[in-house]
């Protein structure tokens, strides 16, 4: 069965995800969020978090046509240079939206499929919303949009869907490509320049897991957690202090919430110039494993493990 998804400006396309299964390669999917009917404009607009219906579709069918693995059997496989079933896949997710456990957890299990879910623990101890989030939830709530800053400004009012759908694509090019730009003081300062002062949370995009919920995740023999930041800032733009603390964080309040050794990983925004070498070297100083990055595409035997490529399930 094909999937018909939305596409950034709304226009409809088509994805069969189980085309990307191959009896050469392995694929990792990624998700983020599960909910039961998307109800925004402009929020949600890349489609992050899936509708019910369409969330369980697309694992019966992968689980029909593929063979889900872990990232342990992933791990194990590249260690012991063994050989994966035809056509293995995995479901990860990222960043700890209650929705995983609510919505997504229970169609997972009922068809027997392993996941990893991603957590950004700052996320989890104040259910605080990404830069994204943040700045989304601004340019849906204000009728008309301005932003006045030394690399992106919009003096024109931005008031259609359309506008502010390309706008938060600019912002978003913007704050993924300088490493001087702190996501949360733009976010900051949209909301000021357009006058928006409260954080109206919707139930299903913005409610994250507490860590008690982090701990049933983990305690599910079908999943495992794993980190993904203290504060969802780009790893390699921080300078090594501020990478240290946001690493060690992490793995050390996972560590605790779950009681177990974390020893998964994978980079916030994940794109090619968001990790390094250097950040790759503080995970392992950390006993991370594992850490897939967003990059666009399938893996095999010879991917290595920091290097692992993802394709976005949207």
């Amino acid at each position: 069965m094909f999937e018909k998804v939305q596409s950034s400006h709304q226009k409809l396309k088509v994805i069969d995800y189980t085309h990307f299964l191959s009896n050469e390669n392995f694929v990792i999917f990624l998700f983020h969020g599960v909910i039961s009917i998307n109800k925004s404009k402009i929020r949600n607009y890349i489609n992050k978090h899936l509708e019910v219906s369409r969330f369980e579709r697309i694992i019966e069918e992968l689980r029909t046509k593929g063979r889900p693995v872990s990232l342990d059997q992933i791990i194990r496989a590249k260690n012991e240079k063994l050989e994966l079933p035809p056509k293995s896949y995995a479901v990860t997710f990222d960043d700890g939206f209650a929705n995983n456990l609510h919505l997504a957890a229970p169609i997972l299990k009922r068809y027997s499929t392993p996941a990893t879910f991603y957590i950004t623990t700052g996320f989890i101890q104040n259910n605080h919303g990404s830069w994204t989030d943040l700045i989304e939830y601004a340019v849906e709530k204000v009728d008309s949009v301005q932003l006045n800053h030394e690399l992106l400004s919009k003096n024109s009012p931005i008031r259609s869907v359309k506008e502010k759908i390309d706008f938060l694509d600019k912002v978003r090019m913007v704050i993924k490509y300088n490493s001087n730009i702190d996501p949360y003081e733009f976010a900051k300062l949209i909301w000021k320049q357009n006058g928006v002062k409260n954080f109206d949370k919707d139930p299903e995009l913005d409610q994250k897991l507490t860590s008690q919920e982090v701990r049933e995740l983990s305690d599910e023999p079908l999943f495992t957690v794993g980190g993904h930041s203290h504060t969802h800032r780009i790893l390699s733009f921080l300078p090594p202090d501020e990478l240290e603390k946001e690493v060690s964080t992490s793995i050390n309040l996972l560590n605790d919430w779950t009681n177990r050794k974390i020893n998964h990983y994978s980079y916030p925004e994940g794109l090619n110039h968001c990790f390094s070498k250097f950040v790759i070297d503080c995970l392992k100083k950390h006993e991370i494993k594992c850490c897939p990055t967003a990059e666009n595409g399938s893996n095999n035997q010879k991917t290595d493990l920091f290097h692992l490529k993802r394709i976005f399930v949207n």
